[in-house]
């Protein structure tokens, strides 16, 4: 299951999304398998930081480059 999480450096403010859970496409063994699992879970994490908002550190410049 992926899970993604967010947190204030300044504040209390906490947030976590537990996503769907993960079910392969195909089902490969050995080490490409593993790998094309983690990918998949990489992609879905991603999913919910942007669904979360995004990155927001407090420092512009950083926000900032952090969009692109």
């Amino acid at each position: 299951m992926p899970v993604a999480s967010m947190s204030s450096v300044l504040g209390r403010d906490a947030r976590a999304e537990v996503g769907a859970p993960l079910r392969p496409r195909h089902h490969r063994r050995g080490p490409l398998g593993e790998v094309e699992t983690a990918e998949t879970v990489q992609r879905h994490i991603q999913r919910l930081l942007d669904e979360l908002g995004g990155v927001h550190t407090g420092v512009a410049p950083i926000d900032w480059l952090a969009e692109g």
